[in-house]
Formats: C-alpha cells, sequence, structure tokens
C-alpha cells in the first residue's frame, strides 16, 4: 500500500514502475496489476490549481510476490512426541501473509508431520518418541508459497 496526502484542492498521481493510480483524496491506495516477482518503487506528484508539483523521492523498493522464506526456526521438545517450531516471520512481498507450515521430519525413522497456523509459535504433534527431528517452516499469501526456511537444529521428539 502506498500512503499520498491531498494538500488544497487537487489530486494526487501516485507511479509504481510502469503502474499508476490516481487519486482525489487522502488516501491509502492500492496499486494494481502488479506482477509477480517484479520490484516496484513508487512515487507521488500532485497537481492543484497552480499546476504540479515535482515528483518525490521514490520509496523503498517491494517486490511483490509470495513471501520470503521465514526467518531463523528454533525448536524445543514440550512432550513425548511434540516439538515447539518457532520462526522470525517472513517478509510479506506486498501481500499480507494468510498462514505458515512448519514440516520435521526425521533423519532416523520417525514419521513426518506438519502444522499450519498463523504465526510462531507452532506446535507439530504426531511425531515418533525418541528419534531425532529437523523442523522448517513456508509461509503463504494470495501470491504462492515461499521457499523453505533454513532447517532447524536437531532435536529428540
Amino acid at each position: 500500500m502506498i500512503t499520498a496526502e491531498e494538500r488544497g484542492a487537487g489530486r494526487a498521481k501516485i507511479i509504481a514502475g510502469d503502474l499508476s493510480a490516481r487519486i482525489t483524496q487522502s488516501s491509502t491506495i492500492a496499486v494494481g496489476s502488479a506482477s509477480t516477482g517484479k520490484a516496484y518503487a513508487c512515487t507521488v506528484t500532485a497537481t492543484n490549481a497552480l499546476g504540479t508539483s515535482p515528483v518525490s523521492v521514490a520509496s523503498a523498493s517491494v517486490t511483490v510476490g509470495a513471501p520470503a522464506a521465514p526467518g531463523k526456526v528454533t525448536v524445543a521438545r514440550v512432550a513425548a512426541g511434540r516439538i515447539k517450531v518457532s520462526f522470525a516471520a517472513a517478509a510479506n512481498n506486498g501481500s499480507p501473509v494468510t498462514s505458515y507450515t512448519a514440516s520435521c521430519a526425521s533423519g532416523n525413522g520417525g514419521a513426518t508431520h506438519a502444522k499450519s497456523g498463523t504465526g510462531s509459535p507452532l506446535t507439530v504433534t504426531g511425531l515418533t518418541a525418541g528419534k531425532r527431528y529437523t523442523c522448517t517452516v513456508t509461509a503463504s499469501n494470495a501470491r504462492g508459497k515461499s521457499p523453505a526456511s533454513s532447517a532447524s537444529a536437531s532435536v529428540t521428539a
């Protein structure tokens, strides 16, 4: 979202790369038709009876698309067969993250399981007690699913 505030009786124009939108009052707007995977920076001009302002400084760049991979993943055994997976939120890349999925896999014969939810931490259940696990996390939004995070350290379920 881009915020532009009108000053006086006029209008503002928001430009994001080759996309633009016009507003006629103070508002927060979403610039439509953005392409997934493309980076956009935005500028603003305002127009009133005296003319059009200079172009603003460009905003920070935003890459539109699926979220980035969630950050550092840490794990802790909470009970036999249950691991609490904590992680840093993913950058949403222009569309709010709607869910995270923690997946835990064993390297020595334990059952693989996953748990989805809206944030950290997530507790994965149904794991084989006494087996060692590493876990990864993915994030999803309206534009897709992130790559998996780096794997956690190993923990016994």
